[in-house]
């Protein structure tokens, strides 16, 4: 299960991080021209979508993933073979 949500918990982190990354910049470097400099286009969403695009991707890049292992009978081995030391 881990393996399934976690690729989708990094993108939206990062999609999230750059967002606010991005929003600091034109902040503090950019007072004047900020909304040119982010490129919203006058839409106040549109970071929101920009991190809502990166959910469905990775949602979709993770069930491509998961159907390419099922049908090719791709399986994480569980159990280790040798004992650790």
């Amino acid at each position: 299960m881990v393996s399934w949500v976690l690729p989708i918990e990094i993108t939206l982190s990062i999609s999230a991080f750059y967002e606010l990354i991005e929003w600091a910049v034109a902040d503090i470097f950019f007072k004047a021209q900020g909304d040119a400099y982010l490129g919203t286009q006058g839409d106040v969403w549109d970071a929101q979508k920009d991190i809502s695009l990166a959910f469905a991707s990775a949602i979709i890049a993770t069930t491509i993933v998961s159907l390419i292992k099922k049908i090719f009978g791709i399986y994480e081995d569980t159990q280790r073979t040798t004992p650790c030391t």
